[in-house]
């Protein structure tokens, strides 16, 4: 088991890493135009318009398969696997 200082300094090894790739790790306001939940209940429409949609929550774990990264993200409304097919695709903006 992993002590808190272990814990620690890996959390703030992964914050220096966004940090370094020009993430606001902690942005004071977002653009979100959808919770989770609307973006999955609308998402036969939504994806019909190709219109950009922004989703905005707390990543609670992140997995990465070959090229593809998997998240949970939580926003208050549901907790779902959005996935990327390019590692350089989560975070870009």
């Amino acid at each position: 088991m992993s002590t808190i200082d272990e814990l620690k300094k890996v959390r703030l090894a992964k914050l220096k890493s966004l940090q370094d790739s020009g993430v606001l790790a902690y942005p004071a306001t977002t653009k979100r135009t959808h919770s989770i939940a609307e973006a999955l209940k609308d998402f036969s429409k939504i994806s019909k318009s190709e219109k950009e949609i922004v989703l905005a929550g707390r990543i609670m774990a992140m997995r990465g398969h070959g090229g593809a990264t998997f998240l949970d993200i939580y926003d208050g409304s549901e907790i779902r696997r959005p996935t990327s097919d390019k590692k350089s695709d989560v975070g870009r903006r």
